[in-house]
């Protein structure tokens, strides 16, 4: 049976993480990568190496030009700007099916986000 999750979450200026960290962390890049990492949970012993693929899919849009290519860059940038206290960056996260496909919940992830965001809010 198909249980659904929806969570939306604010982060403020003084949170621990930023935005930028969290792009980071949600693409496997920078300090969160690379490909090869040392998993410890996955192994008794801690040392062996294993292919992190616990990453389905990857993707931002409506990012300014000058963030086209690097929403890191957008988010980091954009809390230098938000006054003090104030919302730096909203996590929103959602379950998708089991029972579904891939391809099916790629459709479904892609409406859920096309709804919320259409074409003029980053994400």
């Amino acid at each position: 049976m198909a249980v659904a999750v929806f969570q939306r979450r604010n982060f403020t200026s003084a949170s621990r993480s930023t935005a930028g960290q969290k792009v980071a962390y949600i693409a496997r890049a920078g300090a969160y990568g690379p490909a090869l990492a040392h998993v410890q949970h996955l192994t008794q012993d801690g040392k062996a190496e294993h292919i992190r693929d616990d990453l389905v899919y990857t993707n931002h849009r409506n990012m300014p030009a000058w963030a086209q290519d690097d929403p890191a860059r957008f988010f980091t940038e954009a809390r230098k700007h938000e006054r003090a206290n104030g919302v730096a960056y909203t996590e929103w996260k959602f379950s998708l099916p089991r029972e579904l496909s891939h391809v099916q919940n790629m459709d479904v992830a892609r409406d859920v986000l096309q709804m919320t965001f259409d074409t003029t809010r980053p994400y």
